[in-house]
């Protein structure tokens, strides 16, 4: 099995189910030893894992586009801040954590509260 770093959107989903499985037959009683138990906590784990690794994926490819998280419509870019942004959910869409602004005051939390959204 490849490294969860390394796998694809669909391997990860894949595996992500496979694991499951394996789990469920434990849950339900079909597999009761102790060694299969401790397996499924693992597992459990690495479920939880793999998903966040996912949804990493997934939030880049559409900081990538350009599309809004949550409506997925193509945001707009903001040439005065450098930044896209999507006016009907009122979000920033590239992940800004961390990000040293050049403006006085600093990024704006919301496209709503920039007040020179759409200046040049």
């Amino acid at each position: 099995m490849k490294n969860i770093n390394e796998m694809s959107i669909p391997e990860l989903y894949q595996e992500i189910r496979r694991l499951e499985s394996a789990v469920n037959k434990v849950n339900e009683g079909k597999t009761n030893s102790s060694v299969a138990k401790e397996l499924a906590a693992r597992y459990m784990e690495k479920i939880s894992a793999m998903y966040a690794r996912a949804n990493g994926l997934k939030r880049k490819f559409r900081e990538k586009l350009g599309v809004c998280p949550i409506c997925g419509e193509p945001g707009k870019h903001s040439v005065y801040y450098d930044e896209r942004y999507c006016p009907d959910c009122d979000v920033w869409i590239e992940d800004r954590t961390g990000a040293e602004s050049e403006f006085e005051g600093g990024l704006p939390e919301k496209p709503s509260m920039a007040p020179h959204l759409n200046e040049a």
